[in-house]
């Protein structure tokens, strides 16, 4: 589904009672995003969210096996949604090609701003306790512990 089709209304669909589920798209996080780091050798994206006053807990997006990607600094109210196939060259344009077997095309929106897309093989979010500068909780087991939810596709 294309951002400019996603009710603005949409409200994430975040795993409840569970720590850990699939996401389900479209997911809208109504607090600020940063892009924090881009690993061109593994094709890793993450962008996250420090906790702030009023907004406790930290929150990861990650995207693994990135093969294109047109996203901002940051993003006011995140919304992340999957874009089917029959729909990618609208959203990706000229990038068609990094399109491949076994990736997926998600769009980047958020208020006030142009949309963007990742082309991966995978999306995750965390939401944990940890502090600004720790790494993320997705990518290392051994913070499982601070983990408050999280989610996985693909």
């Amino acid at each position: 589904m294309a951002l400019d089709r996603v009710p603005p209304q949409v409200v994430a669909e975040l795993p409840g009672d569970d720590a850990v589920g699939e996401i389900r798209f479209p997911l809208q996080f109504d607090r600020r995003f940063q892009l924090w780091s881009f690993h061109v050798s593994h094709g890793v994206l993450l962008l996250r969210s420090n906790s702030r006053p009023g907004l406790p807990g930290r929150v990861d997006v990650m995207f693994r096996g990135v093969t294109a990607l047109r996203v901002r600094n940051e993003y006011a109210n995140l919304l992340l949604d999957r874009v089917p196939l029959e729909e990618a060259a609208k959203v990706v344009g000229g990038d068609i090609d990094a399109v491949e077997r076994d990736t997926h095309v998600f769009s980047l929106g958020a208020a006030g701003g142009p949309p963007g897309f990742v082309v991966a093989g995978s999306a995750h979010f965390s939401e944990d306790d940890l502090e600004y500068g720790e790494p993320s909780s997705i990518d290392h087991p051994q913070l499982s512990a601070h983990i408050l939810r999280s989610g996985d596709f693909g």
